[in-house]
């Protein structure tokens, strides 16, 4: 049977129905009841229980099959998908011009010169610290994320996946609606603390995951792609704050306490010729081929 008929029965493209079958099962339990309902799939044959009034339906012989255009797609479904795939879209292609854009709405002492990096005075050391300098501390038990991918300020961000409901977290929309080739839900170290004195510093973390990170961080980019989508970009002032609820949640955005904050390392290796010229590889991302794009050396 075509993917794409029995797309059409469920109110999903051809593309999410291939991803379902070629990856591991939905683990969404009202997707799996709304796939049973709508091929009418007999509770006899199922390993969940579906609810009662679904129960009593025929005798598995009587169950008939569907056929084409017995069973309408959800217009509604359809339409905020394909809305949220284009706000996507336009969120990783012009990820560097949003992310500048939007580093326009903090005050001056909050932005790193020459560039669209935030931090407070506090993180930054007054100058290079050796590594054998930094100490790494573990923190047993940080304390839980007060915001998380589910804070309801975000539901702009989540498309429907069912008719009046919309995915729970903005990595299930993306893995079901829009899954780069890698996407892995990975251990990650959370940072719960930065200090800097004396020369040297001190660097606290808990363990977290990559989908704590994204279901926040991506999901308030995505929030801003979609209030500025009908702008140049580049163009921004601050009465924008009153479209983005999801940022406005977070409040300070340095607070470890608020978000899982997910540090990363980046090494500039500098390669010295004979005449003490420095010259170093560029990386240049495609934002089209992936989540945040395939790094290539230039």
């Amino acid at each position: 049977m075509p993917q794409s008929v029995v797309g059409e029965w469920l109110g999903l493209t051809q593309a999410q129905i291939s991803r379902i079958e070629a990856g591991g099962p939905p683990q969404m339990l009202d997707m799996l009841i709304h796939i049973a309902r709508t091929l009418r799939i007999p509770a006899a044959l199922l390993w969940f229980r579906l609810p009662a009034s679904d129960r009593q339906g025929p005798a598995v012989e009587q169950v008939e099959r569907p056929t084409r255009g017995d069973l309408p797609v959800d217009v509604e479904v359809r339409a905020s998908q394909r809305a949220w795939r284009s706000i996507r879209r336009h969120l990783n292609t012009n990820r560097a011009g949003l992310a500048a854009a939007a580093a326009e709405l903090y005050d001056q002492d909050t932005r790193i010169e020459l560039t669209s990096l935030l931090a407070p005075a506090s993180w930054l050391p007054a100058q290079p610290v050796p590594l054998e300098n930094v100490t790494l501390r573990w923190d047993v038990e940080p304390v839980e994320a007060i915001l998380d991918g589910a804070a309801p300020e975000g539901q702009a961000s989540r498309p429907l996946r069912l008719p009046g409901q919309r995915f729970d977290r903005y990595t299930l929309a993306v893995r079901y609606l829009d899954s780069p080739t890698l996407f892995e839900n990975r251990p990650s170290y959370r940072l719960t603390g930065i200090r800097w004195g004396d020369g040297g510093g001190e660097l606290s973390f808990g363990l977290s995951t990559y989908f704590d990170k994204l279901d926040l961080c991506e999901a308030i980019g995505h929030e801003y792609a979609l209030a500025t989508s009908n702008a140049p970009i580049g163009e921004t002032d601050r009465s924008l704050w009153r479209q983005l609820p999801l940022r406005r949640a977070v409040g300070d955005p340095f607070d470890l306490r608020i978000r899982p904050m997910i540090p990363a390392i980046t090494t500039l290796l500098l390669r010295r010729r004979p005449n003490g010229e420095a010259t170093f590889f560029l990386h240049w991302r495609d934002d089209s081929a992936a989540l945040f794009g395939y790094a290539v050396s230039r």
